[in-house]
């Protein structure tokens, strides 16, 4: 019995238990989006005759670790950015970013058409707007996520809008998926637009 017993005990390591596993640390912020939104919003006054963009940005913090604000005055008007940033130029484009968002309308083909090119952040509701403008029905969108392997798992979005269905490119999230079913809806409504004026 003693045997075992030490047999059992050999068997059992010193060490302690092992802790739980730390958490996977969160993924990093998202960094600027590659669109250059005061480049696009300068083409716009330009081709608006309206005069630049003037803007006025403000920072908080200590001296090591301060935080910038932009707004931007264009059109008139003036649009604050959404969120804060580490880096003055970030806040400037943040704003101008609000200032495409607000300014550039489906009324203006050019403008959305080079908007949509560079991303598909405003392509849900520039469509939303103009289903509002034609007295549409809102567009439906439906996701579906094609076979894959993760972390390369895909999905795939289509829109229904005034009767038809557009399907947009595959995308790593259902929120772009949508976007890009948007962009879709939008690149063929103005590309009718434009073939009709000419």
């Amino acid at each position: 019995m003693a045997a075992t017993a030490a047999a059992a005990a050999a068997s059992v390591p010193d060490a302690p238990p092992a802790a739980a596993l730390p958490a996977p640390p969160a993924p990093p912020h998202p960094g600027p989006e590659k669109c250059n939104y005061k480049n696009r919003l300068q083409e716009w006054t330009q081709r608006n005759n309206q005069k630049l963009p003037v803007y006025l940005t403000q920072s908080k913090g200590d001296p090591h670790q301060l935080v910038f604000r932009s707004t931007v005055e264009v059109g008139g008007k003036t649009f604050p950015s959404d969120h804060n940033h580490s880096r003055l130029k970030d806040a400037e484009q943040d704003a101008a970013k609000v200032a495409c968002k607000n300014l550039v309308t489906i009324d203006d083909p050019t403008d959305v058409l080079g908007l949509i090119e560079q991303g598909v952040v405003f392509c849900k509701s520039i469509l939303n707007e103009f289903a509002v403008k034609t007295k549409a029905t809102q567009p439906t969108y439906s996701v579906d996520r094609p076979k894959g392997l993760p972390p390369m798992t895909l999905f795939v979005s289509s829109v229904l809008f005034s009767g038809n269905t557009y399907t947009g490119e595959a995308a790593t999230n259902k929120k772009d998926a949508e976007q890009k079913a948007a962009r879709a809806a939008i690149k063929s409504i103005l590309g009718n637009l434009c073939v009709g004026h000419d």
